[in-house]
């Protein structure tokens, strides 16, 4: 067993489901997969959904936004609100250059606005391409420090600013940059704080990701916090009255103080040439009335299935039976939300209606957004068809 979690490159394996992680669950660890999905807001909806093995939920908002701008149409400007588990300033550019407007749930209550940062890009933008909804148009435009048309009320100021960094030389046969679940699965086998630069959040002893909460000295030292997670979690990482930590914007690292003397903690700090480079600084307003509508929006489909359909846990085991499987389970849900919302006799009058005109890929419906789901569960569920006709 060793020698396979050397040979696959990793630190834990489940006898019970290969495919699965040891993710914290409620104060407690399971071994489980996580699932994201994304409601619609008037008519809730399941739009679209993933399925993965990774226990942090920040990084995933733009891979789910990109599925569900599918159901909407590419040039169709959407809006979402998460909690602080999915705060990633590099996620939230992402969506804003797919022309999603991310509304994420910020670790400062008085705060009205949130920093984030993209690559420069130098170009002439046209006015055709400033007013224009395509996410291509739109990136181009954040890139070259303009705020689109259809950005105009939600960015607060965009700025190109010129500063330098340090580059640092690998060495020969050194690692690439890790991925935020290796970071994570690092921290909790080193029993360590280590610093994410994917997503500017710490991966702390127990599997979760505390978000940059306050600095100070002129930025040089950060305050991290996950009020959330830590308000659960039975293990003791830090001595202090509040639940956060504090590391210097070089440290990479550092050890929980209750695991060390007095003084011991470890800052890593690469050495590297200095070079200059251009970013786009975005300041995106928050919309706290939208971001309270959050519990309304996006837990009511899972909190529905739990509670009215007893759906608490998967019954079949590997990441594509699961999805397979959560797939028949929001297709029922979306049944019976399009059933209330159209009526059954409607609904079904429809389905015959659009049959054609669907598979032409009209956008914008609500039998449409059923659709996909359907077909999407019916992808997923082609392999344990398989599997159900071999028992």
């Amino acid at each position: 067993m060793i020698k396979q979690m050397q040979e696959e490159n990793t630190n834990q394996i489940s006898l019970t489901d290969p495919e699965s992680k040891l993710m914290p669950n409620n104060g407690k660890f399971d071994v489980a997969y996580n699932v994201q999905t994304g409601v619609d807001a008037t008519t809730h909806i399941t739009l679209g959904f993933i399925v993965d093995n990774n226990p942090a939920d920040s990084g995933s908002m733009s891979t789910l936004g990109e599925e569900i701008k599918k159901a909407y149409g590419e040039e169709k400007i959407l809006r979402n609100t998460t909690d602080k588990g999915y705060l990633s300033p590099i996620d939230m550019t992402e969506c804003l250059e797919n022309g999603i407007i991310p509304q994420v749930t910020s670790q400062d209550k008085e705060a009205k606005s949130v920093e984030l940062e993209t690559e420069y890009e130098e170009a002439e933008i046209s006015e055709e391409e400033r007013k224009s909804q395509k996410p291509e148009d739109i990136k181009k435009c954040l890139r070259a420090g303009v705020i689109p048309e259809c950005y105009k009320d939600v960015i607060e100021n965009i700025t190109v600013i010129e500063r330098r960094r340090k580059k640092t030389e690998k060495s020969e046969g050194e690692e690439q940059v890790e991925s935020t679940e290796e970071i994570i699965d690092r921290a909790m086998q080193e029993g360590k704080f280590i610093k994410d630069e994917n997503t500017g959040c710490v991966a702390c002893p127990m599997g979760q990701l505390l978000g940059a909460k306050s600095k100070r000295d002129n930025g040089e030292r950060v305050r991290y916090a996950n009020k959330l997670a830590c308000k659960e979690c039975k293990n003791k990482c830090m001595n202090g009255k509040f639940k956060e930590i504090e590391m210097g914007k070089n440290q990479k690292e550092l050890i929980p103080k209750n695991n060390q003397s007095e003084g011991a903690r470890k800052t890593i700090v690469k050495k590297g040439k200095m070079v200059k480079e251009k970013k786009v600084k975005i300041q995106l307003k928050l919309d706290k009335e939208f971001i309270k509508k959050r519990m309304a929006i996006s837990e009511h489909s899972q909190g529905t299935m739990k509670n009215v359909d007893n759906f608490f846990a998967f019954r079949l085991k590997g990441k594509e039976n699961a999805s397979g499987e959560i797939a028949l389970h929001f297709l029922a849900s979306n049944i019976r939300c399009v059933g209330n919302r159209e009526g059954v006799v409607s609904f079904l009058e429809k389905l015959k209606k659009y049959q054609e005109s669907l598979k032409n890929s009209k956008k914008g419906t609500h039998i449409n957004s059923f659709l996909m789901i359907f077909k999407k569960s019916h992808r997923h569920l082609s392999k344990t068809c398989q599997i159900f006709n071999k028992m």
